[in-house]
């Protein structure tokens, strides 16, 4: 049995476990901790277990290196990615852009030292470009076939010759241009932080084709007919620029951010979006008239805030240190994204949604490619919404997906590469997911539905595989042949068969449980373990089940505790929990403070709380010792673990109280305990209303204690005193 951990609160000094009051605070907060309590878990300790990996989302958590996963949960022979270029060629943090020319020479745009490479037809890399610019967002090819590019700080687009050498073509101004896209003779710049779009006829010759009320224009695209597509950051709109150079929103969706858009070869729109959907903000974009204007570079177009401070001699740092600084490409805080497809103006659904962020997106032979980040995962989607694993980058993202003559490079970072997606050679390989027994476990058989090429396994003790593990080893007749151990990790070669389902078995070695805390509750309370009837079966609709299958609804016992009142009662609580989950059962002993030997109160216990009469008890202090013992689930096998309480007293001797001296005008008392503090003490001259009085020496602080209380002629004075195991007694003083 599987405990959580429950906690009883201590009875606050000054409290009496006698009144009313006390007794509900007390029964209501430990039960209330019971129904923590009662939680469990099916026993599996002692007893072989069968590990399966069979659906889509289980193969997912392991490494595919040339295998497709389908989502009918078939790994099967399937693409790859092959390096071309590494970290330590790229010598930046980030790919964030790629064009290729007329004779098929690739330029990538990295960051964050503002160096574009250049990857020629056959594959060989060199340093194309340096730019002054941190960060590379934006790499366009021209009617010239020369090289045009784009980043931040600064904002500037330049012209690079074909040695790689910069002029400047376009300041706009801002500080982020996020993509440059060529229409015809014209070439657009997208541009942040006050989201304009720029249409760039030639050297120093630009016209501000759209003012979007978005920060950031954040992606372009061209349609079928022809017309400019829009992405935008601050609000998930997807915009179409018609030809009065008015837009027109197409839709938008409930994401702070468009990230890339893409058009298939039937013309339709599918892009990518995430972060979370931001509060609408209704203050106005529009500088009220009057306000003096922003200052303007040599070509006429304003300067961004931190342009203006530049042109005036003061950068400002924090931007450009912000701009310079790559995106967590990862983070949480922007949430997780989505692909959606354009179904018609207005109207948009979710094409692929996952654990990952959708970084990158691409169309290839009547699929959707989505690179991800996170796990470095490129998952396929047909035009139905059914997904499949294509091919795991050894890299955590896949920030870029670029198609050269029909093939699909990506590019990846952390680390940075360029990879090329390939058929796979003649066999490709399944790396499952560490599989954790839980405790040192005997491996046993492995079942597969389908049939992979060759099997290996390897096993250890720490978490991560390191060099502690052992070596690969193949299965020795259908078994596993590594030592026992507590991770273990396996391998599948695949080739022309596909493999559905992998069964794995182990049995763990037996563990002892622990008890984590006995407590024993105060005097005067005990309960009564009452059985439930059993229930009839739930009524569950179709998304109740659906859920269930998900995230199964945790089970209660058939058990309920209902509280008893009565001097003398003395009740033990203790949690305990096995490595195994084992079920335990347990037996509880006592003796008093100054003995030697345990005597047993109750063996063969199920149940985690025990209630006892200690009524014939002598006072004093008594330890008890409860030992926990997995013999039901290993029997002749057990191991078991004890816990010993702190000394809890025993007392059900009341006070002694007596009458001192009684005279017209005051009454005074005695109390004596000989085994309890005195804990509380009253009076009253009705002998129905009390109310608190404290002893002559001002603290009611030990056994023994004198009360003097003051009262007219013809008042008699009732007197009761309580010690700390609510044992009562009292005494009264009638009329002078």
């Amino acid at each position: 049995m599987k405990a959580l951990t429950t906690l009883f609160a201590p009875l606050p000094r000054g409290a009496s476990t006698g009144s009313a009051q006390t007794l509900r605070h007390l029964l209501g907060m430990t039960l209330g901790a019971w129904c923590l309590f009662l939680a469990t878990s099916q026993a599996t300790g002692g007893e072989s277990v069968m590990v399966s990996l069979s659906t889509y989302e289980e193969w997912l958590k392991g490494e595919p290196i040339g295998v497709t996963v389908t989502r009918e949960g078939e790994v099967r022979l399937g693409m790859t990615f092959r390096q071309i270029a590494t970290a330590d060629y790229l010598s930046a943090e980030t790919v964030w852009s790629a064009a290729t020319d007329k004779k098929g020479n690739t330029y990538l745009g990295t960051g964050p030292n503002g160096v574009i490479l250049k990857v020629d037809a056959t594959g060989k890399l060199s340093q194309f470009a340096k730019l002054e610019q941190g960060h590379v967002y934006a790499l366009a090819v021209g009617p010239d076939d020369l090289v045009y590019a784009a980043g931040s700080p600064w904002g500037k687009v330049v012209k690079l010759d074909a040695s790689g050498q910069a002029s400047e073509y376009f300041n706009t101004g801002e500080q982020f241009v996020w993509a440059l896209l060529w229409d015809k003779q014209m070439l657009y710049a997208a541009t942040g932080t006050h989201g304009k779009l720029w249409r760039i006829a030639g050297e120093h010759k630009a016209t501000l084709a759209y003012d979007s009320e978005a920060p950031h224009l954040r992606c372009l695209a061209l349609d079928r007919s022809g017309k400019l597509l829009l992405g935008t950051d601050g609000r998930g709109v997807i915009l179409r620029l018609d030809e009065d150079n008015k837009a027109f929103a197409l839709c938008d969706v409930p994401r702070k951010e468009i990230r890339q858009i893409a058009v298939d070869e039937a013309g339709r729109i599918a892009f990518t979006a995430y972060g979370e959907e931001p509060a609408p903000d209704k203050s106005k974009r529009n500088r009220p008239s009057g306000t003096p204007a922003a200052p303007s570079s040599s070509n006429g177009s304003p300067l961004a805030p931190d342009m203006q401070n530049a042109a005036a001699g003061k950068p400002d740092l924090r931007a450009i240190v912000s701009a310079m600084k790559p995106k967590d490409l990862s983070s949480s805080k922007e949430g997780k994204g989505a692909v959606y497809l354009l179904e018609a103006p207005g109207f948009v659904r979710p094409l692929w949604t996952g654990d990952s962020v959708p970084h990158s997106l691409a169309r290839q032979d009547g699929e959707w490619l989505i690179g991800t980040g996170g796990d470095g995962f490129l998952f396929g989607v047909n035009d139905r919404g059914e997904e499949r694993l294509v091919a795991r980058a050894q890299a955590d993202q896949i920030t870029l997906l670029h198609s050269i003559q029909g093939s699909l490079f990506a590019a990846t970072s952390q680390p940075a590469g360029w990879v090329k997606l390939e058929k796979a050679a003649p066999h490709g390989t399944y790396r499952s997911d560490v599989i954790d027994s839980g405790s040192r476990s005997t491996w046993g058989a492995m079942r597969f539905k389908g049939k992979p090429a060759a099997v290996r396994t390897r096993s250890g003790n720490t978490a991560d595989p390191d060099k502690t593990w052992t070596e690969w080893a193949p299965l020795a007749q259908g078994k596993i042949a590594t030592e026992p151990s507590r991770y273990l990790q396996y391998e599948l070669q695949i080739l022309d068969a596909p493999v559905r389902s992998v069964d794995l078995f182990y049995t763990p070695a037996n563990l002892k449980p622990e008890v984590q805390k006995l407590l024993v509750l105060p005097p005067g309370i005990g309960y009564k373990i009452i059985e439930n009837p059993p229930q009839p079966p739930q009524q569950k609709t179709v998304l109740q089940i659906l859920k269930a299958s998900s995230a199964p609804e945790m089970s209660l016992e058939s058990k309920r505790l209902a509280p008893m009142e009565r001097t003398g009662l003395r009740t033990l609580v203790w949690n305990s929990t096995d490595p195994n989950s084992d079920e335990l059962e347990y037996r509880l002993e006592y003796r008093k403070l100054d003995d030697q030997d345990y005597t047993l109160l109750e063996a063969d216990l199920r149940d985690n709380a025990y209630t006892l009469d200690t009524s014939g008890w002598t006072d004093g202090h008594y330890l008890f010792r409860v030992t926990a013992s997995d013999s039901p689930s290993n029997p002749g096998k057990a191991l078991s673990a004890s816990l010993v309480s702190e000394p809890a007293l025993v007392d059900n001797t009341p006070p002694k109280v007596t009458l001192v001296r009684s005279t017209p005008t005051e009454a005074e008392f005695s109390a004596q305990d000989a085994s309890s503090l005195l804990w509380e003490s009253d009076y009253s001259t009705d002998g129905i209303h009390y109310y608190p009085v404290q002893p002559v020496d001002g603290v009611l602080d030990s056994h023994s204690e004198s009360f003097v209380i003051p009262r007219t002629k013809d008042q008699p004075i009732f007197f009761r005193v309580q010690d700390e195991n609510a044992n009562t007694a009292g005494t009264h003083a009638p009329k002078p």
